[in-house]
């Protein structure tokens, strides 16, 4: 069930080498609601597409087992995104590749939106019901 925290520096240095990288930020204690404001200047936060990564069973159990909210989730647990950069949108592709190179998997999980904090929106409210 744990595994040991992952090193990105190798994809992080290169995708900060060949691409514009306006923040990043690592995403572990906090959660999406405090890590991802941080990276951004005030006035501005961030919207996520739920759906845009794959949730992970494990999420799955300690929702049912621990009676967790689907906020506690977020707020508690990275929910399987260990980092995220803010780059460009027509450089994601490039930096997934770049990831992929170093055996990472990653995705394009939102974009940056004027106001504050962090939006979740998708097909579906977010849920981790089956």
């Amino acid at each position: 069930m744990l595994e040991p925290t992952k090193i990105y520096a190798k994809p992080v240095m290169q995708i900060h080498e060949e691409l514009d990288v306006h923040s990043m930020g690592h995403i572990t204690g906090g959660g999406f609601y405090e890590n991802l404001p941080r990276m951004f200047g005030e006035g501005f936060g961030v919207e996520i597409n739920l759906g845009s990564w794959p949730v992970l069973p494990v999420f799955k159990m300690l929702k049912a087992k621990g009676e967790l909210s689907d906020k506690d989730l977020y707020s508690v647990f990275n929910m399987g995104i260990g980092f995220v950069i803010a780059l460009p949108a027509d450089q994601a592709k490039r930096a997934i590749q770049i990831a992929a190179e170093h055996n990472e998997e990653a995705f394009e999980i939102g974009h940056v939106v004027r106001g504050t904090g962090v939006i979740f929106n998708g097909d579906h409210d977010g849920s981790l019901a089956e």
